[in-house]
């Protein structure tokens, strides 16, 4: 297959997996918040931001696979790296539910990649748990 499986030991680099990582998902709209009473309300981010305080607030976080999207000099000297989560192929493109055969699904995939430069496909692989085509779609 395509991909590679570092000893945990060697440093992360661009195109390293990483699964079960948090991703918190944040409204803007509306955010749960604790007061200094501990009591539960709602909010704006706007109405927080405006009133300048820091906020506690509840948010819902879930796992996800992510790939790393930093460069490998980058990822050596920053204190932080950016990754980008990766997808049921079948989530991101609604065309792929009708794709049955092999050769549909090359038709996407080729499409995609000629369309779209920052839209890579990762192949099924047992050995990284994925059963499923993916896709990592970052602008």
């Amino acid at each position: 297959m395509i991909y590679e499986y570092p000893e945990p030991t060697v440093p992360i680099r661009q195109g390293d997996i990483f699964a079960g990582l948090p991703r918190v998902d944040v409204s803007l709209r509306t955010l749960a918040i604790i007061d200094d009473q501990n009591r539960t309300a709602e909010a704006s981010w706007a109405d927080m931001a405006a009133a300048g305080k820091e906020i506690t607030a509840v948010l819902p976080v879930r796992p996800v696979t992510a790939i790393v999207i930093t460069q490998d000099c980058d990822t050596i000297r920053s204190r932080d790296i950016s990754l980008c989560e990766i997808q049921s192929f079948r989530d991101v493109e609604g065309k792929a539910e009708q794709a049955k055969r092999p050769s549909s699904w090359m038709s996407i995939i080729t499409q995609h990649a000629r369309i779209n430069q920052k839209w890579f496909y990762l192949p099924p692989d047992p050995r990284m748990e994925f059963s499923d085509k993916l896709v990592l779609c970052h602008s």
